[in-house]
């Protein structure tokens, strides 16, 4: 039986993590970044979720138990001026609209020179 809400679970612990603000410009380039490394099947799971928890917690303090407490993520949507209802209503407007832009380069491995040879 699938856990209440575990891709949005998923999608709030991997991404809104302690040092989020060092992966990208603001919440919504994180949310590009993610989108771009699931693929679409997971994207409206998320979606889904998110309209299942709004409909099924009526209070602004269950939301924000769920983000912060069991998702552990680290955004705070009154900070940006929001309710969490809201925030999760825009995030779930973006997943709607797919990734934006190219794909994220990954990170390349810096390469060390071998020694020379003696």
């Amino acid at each position: 039986m699938k856990k209440p809400y575990s891709e949005l679970k998923k999608y709030l612990g991997t991404t809104f993590h302690q040092d989020w603000c060092d992966d990208g410009e603001d919440w919504m380039d994180v949310t590009n970044q993610f989108m771009h490394r699931v693929d679409e099947a997971a994207r409206k799971k998320v979606i889904a979720d998110i309209q299942q928890i709004t409909k099924d917690f009526e209070g602004e303090e269950e939301l924000e138990h769920f983000c912060a407490e069991e998702c552990r993520s680290d955004i705070f949507p009154p900070g940006l001026g929001l309710t969490y209802r809201e925030w999760l209503g825009m995030v779930q407007e973006k997943m709607v609209g797919g990734p934006k832009g190219r794909k994220p380069a990954a990170k390349k491995a810096v390469k060390k020179a071998a020694p020379p040879k003696e």
